[in-house]
């Protein structure tokens, strides 16, 4: 189950709340902390004004909020720096409190007011080892819109992949915001010209974020600032 947005009308202020229906007073420790991290790396973007309890629902004024997969591509380059830098920074806080995303929908990534995108899977999210810098498949799982080759490479479940296989889909979703165009990862490094592909965009900071996100080795990949 997704975070989801809901609105709510205050006199003349508009007033978001983003909620973890997924966490109640019955959830486990685990799934509390990873509500917790959520939680963490949101208000790290966010100006939150007040939060629940129980911490499943925080509260934020906005004047516009919108998915990402309802604007038309390709966004302005503004936009571009700012979705990339943004979602970046969601996953380094995740990183430090022991989670990542391993993949990126456009469904679950919501943009407040034209400057802070956020992604609102739950899903996606999953706990690193931190001994080996790793995260762990253990069942089949829905293939996000932008994932990855570590991914597209798994032949057999339980298995574990590289927790930076998530720096290679912010290059991905990088490539398709900017240029409209989506980076086929299970044909990566085969019929795939990078430099080709990134013509339009060469030296920009955009450019050597994606070239560095999607190295192919993810032991090399980086997450720069734009």
């Amino acid at each position: 189950m997704n975070n989801h947005l809901s609105i709510n009308y205050v006199g003349n202020e508009t007033i978001y709340g983003i909620s973890n229906p997924f966490v109640s007073s019955s959830s486990s420790k685990e799934e509390k902390l990873m509500t917790k991290a959520i939680n963490d790396s949101l208000a790290s973007i966010i100006p939150f004004t007040c939060k629940n309890t129980d911490g499943t629902e925080i509260y934020f004024n906005a004047t516009l909020v919108q998915k990402l997969s309802d604007l038309e591509m390709p966004l302005s380059q503004e936009e571009t720096y700012f979705a990339i830098g943004t979602l970046t920074r969601q996953v380094q806080v995740l990183e430090r409190l022991g989670y990542t995303f391993y993949g990126l929908d456009l469904d679950d990534i919501w943009v407040v007011d034209r400057e802070i995108f956020v992604n609102l899977s739950v899903n996606n999210v999953k706990k690193i080892d931190k001994t080996n810098n790793t995260i762990r498949f253990m069942s089949p799982f829905r293939m996000p819109e932008f994932g990855n080759p570590e991914l597209w490479l798994l032949t057999r479940l339980p298995e574990s992949i590289s927790s930076k296989a998530i720096y290679y889909s912010l290059g991905a979703l990088a490539i398709y915001i900017s240029l409209n165009t989506k980076l086929l990862v299970e044909k990566r490094g085969k019929d795939i010209n990078m430099e080709e592909m990134l013509a339009r965009i060469f030296g920009t900071n955009l450019y050597d974020f994606i070239i560095h996100a999607t190295t192919e080795n993810p032991k090399y990949r980086t997450l720069m600032a734009l």
